[in-house]
């Protein structure tokens, strides 16, 4: 900032070009920065997502081993949330924040003793343009397919 000498009146000022140019630039690159990490985020939050649910697969099936009782996973793709619970109880009741395209099955059970679910199939999780599936078998595993490797959902297994 500069005082204008030029002028009667002491209390005029004003910034220079250059400086109003530099606040500028540095506000772009602040701006840009933060553009790109929020992308990275949402990256980041479908694989989480993923992650919570094909953990929460594998409670229900170790909660039907170690209980000796049968636990199911029941979806609700138009509110993007499952819910697990057994006989007594409700275990997880969980909204996810990313979005439910498809699933194979409304519901899985895991049966007692042996954790094995009684159908296998898949959820297939979408956010922002990409989509990763998450796949149980019927022996109560899981396991998570990056959506990189699917042309197409239909073409996933």
């Amino acid at each position: 900032m500069f005082r204008n000498k030029n002028r009667q009146d002491s209390f005029l000022y004003g910034f220079t070009l250059v400086e109003l140019t530099i606040v500028l630039g540095i506000a772009l690159i602040i701006l840009i920065t933060s553009l790109v990490s929020l992308r990275f985020l949402t990256k980041y939050d479908l694989d989480n997502q993923a992650e919570i649910l094909a953990g929460d697969l594998q409670k229900a099936r170790f909660f039907a081993y170690h209980n000796h009782t049968n636990y199911t996973v029941a979806f609700d793709i138009a509110n993007n949330s499952y819910r697990m619970f057994n006989a007594t109880q409700e275990i997880i009741n969980r909204t996810l924040t990313v979005s439910m395209r498809t699933v194979s099955n409304d519901t899985i059970m895991f049966l007692s003793p042996w954790g094995q679910a009684n159908i296998s199939g898949f959820v297939n999780l979408t956010q922002a343009g990409r989509f990763i599936i998450v796949n149980f078998s019927r022996t109560g595993f899981t396991n998570i397919l990056p959506a990189q490797h699917c042309l197409n959902v239909l073409d996933c297994p």
